[in-house]
């Protein structure tokens, strides 16, 4: 289970991949888009939640994808609970209605423990 929780910290250029055109982060907010694998906002969202209690990814249109496979592997590994969804449209005067997604996932007590568990490793090796 340790082994499946515990995530590799982000490297500079994943971050910045995430920041720049294929999504984006602010504050406890994930913006989703197709330009990157699930995985990586995989990694963004366990990033986040490292410092947050909850996260919300947001998605538009084909992103919106992404943005339930993030929420479904980052479920699977026990990293966090799906606490709500909501869609609704957002209004575009020149191209027409978009589909928009909002997910609202919330630290699970299994990662807060790792977490903990983690904190103590490093302040016993160091």
């Amino acid at each position: 289970l340790l082994r499946r929780l515990r995530a590799p910290p982000l490297g500079r250029r994943e971050a910045a991949a995430a920041a720049a055109g294929g999504g984006g982060v602010r504050g406890n907010e994930l913006f989703v888009s197709i330009g990157r694998p699930p995985a990586l906002f995989m990694r963004v969202a366990q990033a986040i939640l490292r410092e947050h209690e909850e996260v919300r990814v947001y998605a538009l249109e084909a992103a919106i994808i992404n943005a339930v496979d993030t929420a479904f592997m980052l479920q699977r590994r026990r990293v966090a609970d799906i606490a709500s969804v909501a869609t609704d449209q957002l209004r575009d005067p020149h191209r027409g209605p978009k589909a928009r997604m909002r997910i609202l996932l919330r630290r699970t007590d299994d990662y807060v423990r790792h977490l903990a568990r983690e904190a103590a490793a490093a302040a016993a090796y160091d």
